[in-house]
Order: C-alpha cells, then sequence, then structure tokens
C-alpha cells in the first residue's frame, strides 16, 4: 500500500484527538473517508495494466445467444478493458521494429502519446489504420501545429500470422506508408496492454499512464477527430 499515506492519516487523527470538540468529532469520519478515496486514487495511477483474460469471460453458447445477450456480453468485456486500463501505467513490454530490432515501448513514449494498434484479420481495424486515423490526425496537426504529438501504430501479430506470413507482411508493408513509427507486437505482450479489439487507441501521458481507452472504427464522420482533439486537450492539461 502507501505507507506514507497511512501516516498523513495518523498524523491527523493524533492532531484531532489532542484538539478534540464537537466539530471535529462530527468530522473525523468523514476525514477518514476522504482519506481513503485519495488513497485508492493515488493506488490506482501508480498501478500497472492489468491484463484482462478474455477466453475465460467468453460465455457458454452451445444454447446461442440473442442480440442482447451478445451486445450485454461485449459491454461488459469493454467495461472490464476500460477498468483494467484506465488511469493504470504502461508496463515493461518490448515490440519489434520493423528490422527486427528489440525495443522497449516506454523508451519511445513522449509527453502526448496516442498508440493504435490492430491486426491483419480484421477489416475494421485495416481501415481505420490506413485511412481514417491518418486522415484524422492529418487534420488534427494542421490545426494544431503548436502540439508535439507521438503517435506510435503497433502492428499486432497474432498466432495465425505464422500460417500466413505473407498477409501480416503485407500489412506492415502497408502501414509503413502512413506511420514513421512503427513497430510489431507479439500477442503476448499486446495482452499486457489488453489490446484485444480492433482497432485500439491508448491515449498515454508523460508518465506512462493511459488516460484514455477506445476501441472500433468510427463511423460518423468527425468523430475519430472529435476524439483526438478531447483526449490531447486532457493530456496537455494534465486531466
Amino acid at each position: 500500500m502507501h505507507p506514507e499515506g497511512s501516516n498523513m492519516y495518523l498524523s491527523i487523527e493524533t492532531i484531532l484527538d489532542k484538539n478534540m470538540n464537537s466539530t471535529t468529532k462530527r468530522m473525523k469520519k468523514y476525514l477518514w473517508i476522504f482519506t481513503l478515496i485519495y488513497l485508492v486514487s493515488c493506488s490506482n495511477h501508480n498501478s500497472e495494466i492489468i491484463p484482462l483474460d478474455i477466453s475465460a469471460l467468453m460465455p457458454d453458447t452451445s444454447d446461442g445467444l440473442t442480440i442482447n445477450e451478445s451486445r450485454e456480453h461485449s459491454e461488459r468485456i469493454y467495461t472490464m478493458m476500460i477498468e483494467n486500463t484506465v488511469n493504470r501505467k504502461i508496463p515493461e513490454i518490448y515490440v519489434y521494429d520493423t528490422l527486427n530490432q528489440r525495443v522497449k515501448l516506454k523508451s519511445m513514449l513522449d509527453n502526448k502519446n496516442i498508440i493504435i494498434s490492430a491486426d491483419a484479420y480484421c477489416g475494421f481495424g485495416k481501415e481505420s489504420m490506413m485511412k481514417d486515423f491518418p486522415e484524422a490526425i492529418e487534420k488534427y496537426r494542421t490545426q494544431h501545429s503548436d502540439i508535439d504529438l507521438n503517435v506510435i501504430c503497433l502492428a499486432k501479430e497474432s498466432p495465425e500470422d505464422k500460417q500466413n506470413p505473407d498477409q501480416f507482411s503485407d500489412f506492415v508493408d502497408d502501414l509503413k506508408s502512413k506511420y514513421s513509427n512503427l513497430y510489431i507486437i507479439k500477442n503476448e505482450e499486446a495482452h499486457k496492454l489488453n489490446l484485444h479489439a480492433n482497432p485500439v487507441r491508448l491515449y498515454v501521458n508523460e508518465d506512462f499512464v493511459v488516460k484514455h481507452f477506445d476501441v472500433g472504427l468510427s463511423l460518423v464522420e468527425g468523430n475519430l477527430y472529435n476524439e483526438i482533439e478531447t483526449n490531447l486537450y486532457h493530456l496537455s492539461n494534465n486531466k
């Protein structure tokens, strides 16, 4: 836990005992509640991303799922991914550049970072990586030329790629024309970042903390740009 936080509370408790009056008696329990909230908040920001085991969350589909059941299950997994990722730090993760050199992901992060990831087998992920996201980023950089933005593209290498290496190789070659910071992330490392959807976008601050987590293809024009603008504003203002 946080011994310094506990000491902070104990020192306040001591002061209250020495200067006890009717007001402090009423306030003691509220002070304890606020202290706990502070400690939980502090602990959450200092902890790393918790990998989510998607396979363990898969429902029993032997009798089939209704549309509502399928939607509720997807929403539950998405909520858990957010809870396990947002306001948590990027762990020690290694990726590979296009020359197959192993590098630490954290070493490439700057003050304002967007990490986008998808694999070669999802049409929605590929479309977002190749068209929607680059267009939204170009628009953002045009309108916010004073913002130093660091975009990292991660091509997720899945077990299926071993059976069809040409498809993954073509995917990486296509991404080279869109991203200067392009890296390959192995499936095991991708799980440590909860990169279970296609595509996934992580907004990461200078302390390696994920401040926003989003997935999917934008179906409404302008939505992705608004997402980028809003979350980079929050990163710039430490929100």
